[in-house]
């Protein structure tokens, strides 16, 4: 990841070969990269999460803060948002930071690159607002029965998949049954009991228990990966996760992984008028400093970047546009933190978890490693939030931290000793390491650094083979889609940390409709994570879309009933409403 510790991605987006040598040193990379930290965490998670918020209101569903109370650390620059009358044609190439195993939603999991990808080919069932709301996209309404337990879905007329074969509730129902069956995603379906088609059109989806916020899982957003709708003769094709088919405003035409993937305009996409754009292509480039040259060179029209070093370099520069994330409040952002195995020692023991809170200096690794732009974390929702209010995480303290130590070796007779696991991808993971290492060991613990290749230290994750681990994660539409995290038991809760209480605070969040309620259970859940202290947190994640001065409207999405969308949701913008002046 570009600009966090490790970033939680889908097994399938790590591009790391299958010989690759599990454990490996740590390599160079180019200056700006140097907020590579850990591991790229994102890429892992994004199964997991998304951008958004859903609360209750109007005819559809729920809705939540309002536009107005986000912010970016610059205003949106040059043309990223614009009023001028949208010109047809031209060609855009857009750097993404890393390549995805596949095309395949209910197969391959998508980082914020893959999202990108999606956009263009596919269309996911909802959008999220700007205000936070959740509203129809691909679909033309998504309804509750009056105690959530049935969601009806019902399409529009008329809309057909690339291959000709309408997107109809039939075709809806088999992506939602495969989903169910995915290795991969079935652990984000488990509360869905049953599946009906009702009509041409609509088809019902039974819950095993209330799901107030189920629309969140189908805005297609980073880790809300259901939503995404591909032609049931893809998903059944053998070489389908190659070979994408969707209704999206672009037809695939091309794909070398690791170097592009390449659609042109799909003239009968069902959103009239659009796109703008005759072709788009994207442009796989890990490394943010050589992202940052191709755009100044002209090469790319359009990039992302979560690394702060680049970021700093363009949020006030006139000569581009920029958007960026920094400060949302719509919906749950990535955050970074250390993880930690409670089930294991030492940290199935409280006081070392407390200790690690009280010795970990976040505002000096903020400035160090991230700029000072991002905010600190205490927790994965942020001031300005209605999931947001103050947890009573500990603040630095290595004078406590050192007292905990020294009561922990005199019960156990043994030091406190422990491995941190990162990724080799650069200098930077290693200066990170050490630098957590000179703060946990100045307060009397014994740590090492090892170093392993992305796949291998995920997997240790997932097994429970690890003791600490640098991670981001938690990037969501809705708290609720975090779950599976942070649910017990789950077999995505990597911490193994086991709360009744906290359960409880995930039951009302899924199953009350009432805003009030769902926001009071969420700050408890932060509340929790405070006292069991399985996250180590440092700052939250960070976004910024950079694009040529010739390049519009990127940061100005709108829904197909003309509301204006979410700009920016976890490193992704929409390619829809994109032109060339």
């Amino acid at each position: 990841m570009e600009s966090s510790p490790t970033r939680f991605d889908p097994p399938g987006n790590r591009n790391v070969r299958k010989n690759d040598s599990a454990k490996l040193n740590p390599g160079g990379q180019p200056e700006e990269d140097r907020d590579q930290q850990l591991f790229d965490r994102r890429k892992f998670l994004g199964i997991a999460a998304g951008v958004g918020a859903i609360g209750i209101g109007g005819p559809l569903l729920l809705s939540s803060c309002s536009s107005s109370s986000s912010k970016s650390v610059a205003e949106p620059l040059g043309h990223a948002v614009s009023t001028l009358p949208p010109k047809r044609g031209g060609h855009l190439t857009i750097g993404i930071d890393s390549e995805q195993a596949g095309f395949n939603p209910t197969q391959s999991p998508w980082s914020a690159s893959g999202v990108m990808y999606a956009r263009a080919l596919f269309d996911p069932l909802t959008i999220v607002m700007a205000d936070g709301s959740i509203q129809p996209y691909l679909a033309q309404s998504i309804t509750p029965n009056p105690d959530y337990t049935t969601w009806t879905i019902t399409m529009r007329p008329g809309v057909t998949f690339h291959d000709g074969t309408p997107c109809d509730a039939n075709a809806i129902a088999y992506n939602i049954e495969t989903f169910r069956k995915s290795l991969d995603f079935s652990i984000f379906t488990t509360n869905i009991k049953h599946v009906s088609v009702t009509g041409p059109l609509t088809l019902d989806i039974e819950m095993n228990e209330p799901w107030v916020a189920f629309p969140a899982q189908l805005t297609g957003a980073v880790g809300a990966q259901l939503g995404w709708i591909a032609a049931p003769s893809m998903l059944k094709a053998k070489n389908g996760a190659s070979n994408p088919v969707g209704t999206g405003p672009f037809r695939f035409e091309e794909w070398i992984p690791n170097d592009h993937m390449k659609a042109t305009r799909n003239n009968a996409y069902w959103r009239k008028g659009m796109p703008y754009l005759d072709s788009i292509e994207y442009k796989p480039i890990p490394s943010s400093a050589s992202r940052s040259a191709s755009l100044r060179s002209g090469v790319l029209g359009l990039m992302h970047t979560d690394t702060t070093a680049v970021i700093v370099t363009y949020q006030h520069n006139p000569g581009y546009s920029y958007i960026d994330d920094a400060h949302s409040t719509i919906g749950e952002p990535d955050v970074n933190f250390v993880m930690l195995n409670t089930k294991s020692a030492p940290f199935n023991d409280i006081r070392v978890r407390q200790a690690m809170a009280y010795a970990t200096d976040t505002a000096r690794m903020n400035t160090v490693v991230a700029n000072s732009l991002p905010e600190l974390a205490t927790g994965p929702f942020f001031p300005g939030s209605k999931y947001y209010s103050p947890t009573g995480y500990p603040s630095y303290n290595p004078t406590k931290a050192a007292q905990l130590i020294k009561e922990v070796e005199h019960d156990t007779g043994k030091p406190v000793s422990f491995s941190l696991s990162a990724t080799a991808a650069n200098t930077t993971e290693s200066e990170i390491g050490q630098l957590w290492q000179s703060m946990w060991q100045a307060v009397g613990m014994k740590v090492t650094l090892e170093f392993y290749d992305e796949a291998t230290l995920i997997q240790n994750a997932i097994s429970g083979k690890y003791q600490a681990d640098n991670w981001t994660q938690f990037a969501a539409p809705d708290p609720d889609c975090n779950w599976p995290f942070w649910h017990s038991p789950s077999f995505g809760n990597f911490t193994g940390n086991d709360d009744p209480e906290l359960n409880s605070y995930l039951h009302i969040g899924r199953t009350n409709p009432d805003p009030t309620a769902r926001a009071e259970a969420y700050q408890n859940v932060a509340k929790r994570f405070a006292v069991d202290l399985p996250y180590i947190w440092t700052n939250r994640g960070l976004w910024a879309i950079i694009g040529r001065p010739n390049v519009m409207n990127f940061g100005n999405p709108t829904s197909p009933s003309g509301g204006k969308a979410l700009a920016l949701e976890g490193g992704v913008v929409w390619p829809t409403q994109i032109w060339l002046q």
